[in-house]
């Protein structure tokens, strides 16, 4: 039992329902903090239904735990469920008819403004891509040879892919012709997937789609179905604008890196769907020397 109250439930087969298990997607990924150690975030299921999600104390300073309560919270919110903040721990309970209502705004003012602005999609993926060039030396082989990672290598260093996230990659060592713990020579391939990984990162749609991925969105209440239902729609619509945005950012990163034949890319890598992309910058953000915006009304 959780000390000072008797209304959370913490035991090892709690927080374990799917409803959880979203929650701790979702709170994993905006949980990070470059220069900070990973919280460690923990949910258990309540008695009469929802879930509470808080910070393990020793893992994350206090000052810190309250800032991370409350990014988790407001990002909790925008997928529609009514939360609540008590001492140190976040209450996520039923669907809120206006958390729902704001979550379907908010999809739409993605869909009317920045899913509309195909060229800001392919200067980031340029500025992304030049940045990484001026870094780090390509490969001679100007194929795409290395395998799409799902997550980063722990012993490897990190490409950086824009100011969000970055791309796993080795270091050099003098048998590869290169200064010891210089960055190693880097295959086209991985350098226009980290400009295409910084674009999703902007986008911050395709991950939070893909935190919801598997979960059953339903009410018994008609109302609140309703707004679910609506909900659907509009997530549809910007998942299909977000993977056309990527699969821009894919063609003009692979022109800058030189992998254009006959006027076309090669086949984006294997996962690298919109959640694909997402799921690798999460991965990837836990390196990284500087952390995405948490402004959800993009």
């Amino acid at each position: 039992m959780i000390q000072g109250s008797s209304w959370f439930i913490r035991d090892s087969s709690a927080g374990q329902g799917a409803q959880a298990r979203a929650i701790q997607r979702i709170c994993a990924r905006l949980a990070l903090s470059p220069g900070h150690p990973h919280p460690r975030i923990r949910t258990a299921d309540l008695p009469l239904g929802g879930v509470q999600v808080w910070v393990e104390a020793d893992s994350c300073p206090p000052q810190r735990r309250w800032a991370v309560l409350h990014r988790m919270a407001r990002e909790i919110s925008l997928t529609g469920w009514h939360t609540e903040i008590g001492a140190g721990r976040i209450m996520v309970l039923g669907w809120s008819a206006s958390c729902l209502d704001h979550r379907a705004r908010v999809l739409r003012t993605t869909l009317a403004r920045r899913l509309t602005d195909r060229d800001r999609t392919a200067a980031l993926a340029i500025r992304a891509g030049t940045r990484l060039l001026a870094r780090y030396p390509l490969r001679e082989d100007p194929t795409l040879t290395t395998p799409f990672p799902s997550e980063p290598d722990p012993t490897g260093g990190h490409l950086r892919g824009g100011d969000d996230y970055a791309v796993p990659i080795g270091y050099a060592t003098p048998d590869d012709g290169g200064p010891r713990f210089g960055p190693a020579a880097v295959e086209p391939g991985l350098i226009a997937a980290a400009a295409v990984a910084a674009v999703a990162g902007e986008l911050r749609w395709p991950a939070r789609l893909a935190g919801l991925d598997g979960l059953e969105r339903t009410s018994s209440l008609d109302h609140l179905q309703n707004r679910l239902a609506q909900v659907a729609g509009l997530e549809s619509a910007v998942s299909h604008q977000c993977a056309e945005h990527l699969d821009l950012a894919w063609q003009v990163a692979c022109t800058l890196v030189g992998l254009m034949h006959d006027g076309r890319a090669p086949l984006r890598p294997p996962g690298s769907s919109p959640a694909g992309w997402a799921g690798w910058n999460a991965g990837s953000r836990r390196r990284c020397p500087t952390g995405a915006r948490d402004d959800p009304g993009s």
